[in-house]
Parts: C-alpha cells; sequence; structure tokens
C-alpha cells in the first residue's frame, strides 16, 4: 500500500502544477518522487530496485493518464511524449474529488502481515485475502498490534488471482496450520514473482 494517502491521480495534478508545465513521463516521475519521498521508498522498497520501481511507475502513470482525459493533455513534441493539465481541469476537479470520494474503491488482492512476525529474508506468516484496500486500516481494531501492508494487485477478477494463489503455495506446503485459510509462509517478493507467472498464463 501507498505510504501516502493521496492518490496517484491527485499526485499527478499536483507535481504538474507545482512545475507549472508539461513533463515527460521521467520527469513526471521525478517531480512525484520529489514531493513525496515516502511514496518513493515505498516504490523502490516493493520492486527492490529504482530501475524497477520507475517501470512500474511508468506503467501507472500511463493508465492515470489514460483514465483521466478530463484532467490530462499528451502530447508529442520532438519524439518525446509530454503530460500537461487539462483547461478542464481547473473548474472540475473538486467536484470529481467529491463524487471519487463517495464511491466504493475496487476490490484487489492484498498482503499483510503483523511486525512481530515479519523477517529480512526468510519466508514469514502473511495473509493473501481480497478487499477494499483503502479501507485496510479500518479493519483491524483490536490487535496488539496494527498489522502491515506489505503490497497489493488490483485486477478485474481479484477471487481469481487470489485462489491461485493460495492453490500454488498450498501445494508447495505453506499453509500456516492452526490458523486462517489465508495464512501462508511466504515473502513479498514470491508473492509478487507468482502474479507475474500466473498472468503469463492467461
Amino acid at each position: 500500500m501507498e505510504k501516502e494517502s493521496t492518490s496517484l491521480r491527485q499526485k499527478t495534478i499536483n507535481a504538474l502544477q507545482e512545475q507549472n508545465r508539461s513533463l515527460t513521463f521521467r520527469e513526471l516521475t521525478d517531480a512525484i518522487w520529489a514531493m513525496y519521498p515516502e511514496y518513493k521508498d515505498y516504490l523502490i522498497g516493493k520492486y527492490e530496485t529504482e530501475q524497477q520501481a520507475r517501470v512500474q511507475q511508468r506503467t501507472r502513470l500511463g493508465i492515470v493518464v489514460r483514465d483521466n482525459r478530463k484532467f490530462f493533455t499528451v502530447t508529442k513534441s520532438e519524439s518525446r511524449i509530454l503530460v500537461g493539465l487539462s483547461a478542464e481541469l481547473f473548474g472540475s476537479l473538486e467536484n470529481y474529488d467529491e463524487e471519487q470520494t463517495s464511491q466504493p474503491s475496487h476490490e484487489c488482492v492484498y498482503w499483510y502481515t503483523f511486525p512481530a512476525y515479519k523477517k529480512d529474508t526468510d519466508a514469514y506468516p502473511i495473509v493473501i485475502g481480497r478487499g477494499n484496500v483503502e479501507r485496510f486500516g479500518q479493519w483491524y481494531t483490536d490487535t496488539p498490534e496494527p498489522p502491515e501492508l506489505l503490497g497489493f494487485y488490483e485486477h478485474a477478477h481479484p477471487r481469481f488471482i487470489q485462489n491461485a494463489l493460495h492453490s500454488v503455495l498450498e501445494l508447495k506446503g505453506r499453509r500456516v496450520e492452526g490458523a486462517s485459510l489465508e495464512w501462508f509462509l511466504t515473502t513479498p517478493k514470491e508473492i509478487n514473482e507468482l502474479i507475474e507467472s500466473v498472468l503469463k498464463l492467461v
């Protein structure tokens, strides 16, 4: 989960407003990371290297821009793709944010653990669940320590992704005995690799 409550769409808008010009995707990534250093640290931690984090950030930015043409413009200048703010943004953003806030987020597959279980290298108990990740912090109010969200993956059919992960890990004998059916001995890296493997099959 991102360490900032601000959505990537809003981060992109804020960065473009601060720079006051159109930016390439690389420049946009640098601007967002400069404004939200915790978000940068989160991505690099999740994808292990800055290069991989940049690749993932570029993909996500492309989706955000594509799905929010009301707010962003895309132009080509000297073989460079530039992202800017739409003139329509300034009159509609406030109302749009209010509408979006009132709508539920899509479900996704998420994985979390508790700090007492976490290890730096070896596998440790992790829950692989499914739900609205934006409400994650509201789910566990009666536990001795707050859970730590390790990652999540958005997909049109999150139940299928979750079932696939459970099946593969169970075949490997990784289910945690005596716990709920969503607990497995694994690592965030392994979960990401398994998701990539599953997606290659469809």
